[in-house]
C-alpha cells in the first residue's frame, strides 16, 4: 500500500499537476485527485468535500494533502 495524494488548489493548476504525475509515473494503482476550490465557496461544503476524498483515497497508509499556497484558501480549508 501507499498513501494517497489530494492536491488542493485555485483553479485547475492541481488537475494539471495530477495528470502530469500520472502520464510521467506511469503508475495505474496511484490514489491520487485533485479539487479545485471554487472562487465563490462556502468552507463547510468543501471541508466536507475534502474528507470524502481522503475517505476514498486511502488504503490505509493515509493521505499526503498538497495545496498551491500556504495561508490562502486551499491551504486554509484542509
Amino acid at each position: 500500500m501507499a498513501a494517497g495524494i489530494l492536491i488542493v488548489t485555485h483553479g485547475e493548476i492541481g488537475a494539471a499537476l495530477r495528470d502530469t504525475a500520472r502520464t510521467l509515473l506511469n503508475e495505474p494503482a496511484l490514489q491520487l485527485r485533485s479539487f479545485s476550490v471554487p472562487l465563490t465557496y462556502d468552507t463547510d461544503a468543501i471541508r466536507h468535500k475534502l474528507c470524502a476524498l481522503c475517505r476514498e483515497i486511502d488504503q490505509g497508509d493515509g493521505v499526503l494533502i498538497l495545496t498551491d499556497l500556504y495561508g490562502a484558501t486551499p491551504d486554509n480549508t484542509t
